[in-house]
């Protein structure tokens, strides 16, 4: 059972689950806040499933079917590491 003080506001649970994100995914954190990630169908032209872009194009992308979001956010998380590397 959980106490009324126990009870986190509404943007601290936020502020709490987004750094639990940059803890989990750390190149993503990092990458967000100069470039762009595609989440899902990117197109109608492509099979893409998730896209990594900054201003001069596409550094990373998959066709690859995931099974859930995390899945998904490993997948780039991955490709994010070995394009910094």
């Amino acid at each position: 059972m959980r106490l009324a003080n126990d009870v986190l506001s509404k943007p601290q649970f936020i502020i709490h689950h987004i750094m639990n994100l940059e803890k989990k995914y750390p190149n993503i954190a990092n990458w967000i806040a100069s470039g762009c990630i595609e989440l899902g169908q990117c197109d109608a032209y492509t099979d893409v499933t998730a896209r990594v872009m900054d201003e001069g194009g596409v550094v990373w992308e998959t066709d690859e079917e995931f099974a859930g979001l995390e899945e998904m956010l490993n997948a780039i998380e991955s490709g994010l590491r070995e394009w910094y590397a």
